[in-house]
């Protein structure tokens, strides 16, 4: 038996009137052609054989083992068993593309807080460095003993 192509498999045998709108320019214009085929009857349609195709698709689908029994050892024997396990590979998929997510938020946030700590250290340094300078510049204007000493000049040994 050899297989026909989606345009030519009649789908529609035997039934009179078909209701539905065209996939492909969505006008309501669908009729049963020669051999049963389902036909858009708008000229200017850019597919009119897109609802044959579309139920073509539909019936490989529903014939497909999963609706009822898969014979391969594919993990499912049911729809329902089908639907789970792809909304476990679903969810599998959701949960690996938060968990990427939220490492990129933190390497983000360790990046933040490294540079806020930078900031803080350079902001500190110079904090001291200007502590230090007005401390010096305090004890060279400071009046008394320690203002001379300090800008005289001292000597460690006397001389004979």
């Amino acid at each position: 038996m050899t297989e026909q192509p989606a345009s030519t498999a009649p789908l529609a045998a035997g039934l009179p009137h078909v209701q539905g709108r065209c996939p492909a320019c969505g006008a309501a214009g669908l009729f049963l052609g020669n051999g049963g085929y389902i036909t858009c009857s708008v000229i200017d349609c850019p597919q009119p054989d897109a609802a044959t195709e579309v139920l073509a698709d539909f019936w490989e689908a529903r014939q497909h083992g999963a609706f009822t029994f898969c014979p391969q050892s594919v993990g499912h024997v049911t729809m329902a068993a089908f639907a789970k396990k792809i909304t476990e590979k679903v969810t599998a998929v959701a949960q690996r593309a938060e968990a990427v997510r939220y490492a990129n938020e933190q390497k983000q946030r360790a990046e933040r807080a490294g540079a806020a700590v930078e900031r803080g250290r350079a902001y500190a340094h110079e904090l001291r460095h200007k502590d230090a300078m007005g401390l010096l510049a305090a004890l060279d204007t400071a009046p008394g003993p320690a203002s001379s000493r300090a800008t005289e000049p001292t000597t460690q040994h006397k001389e004979p």
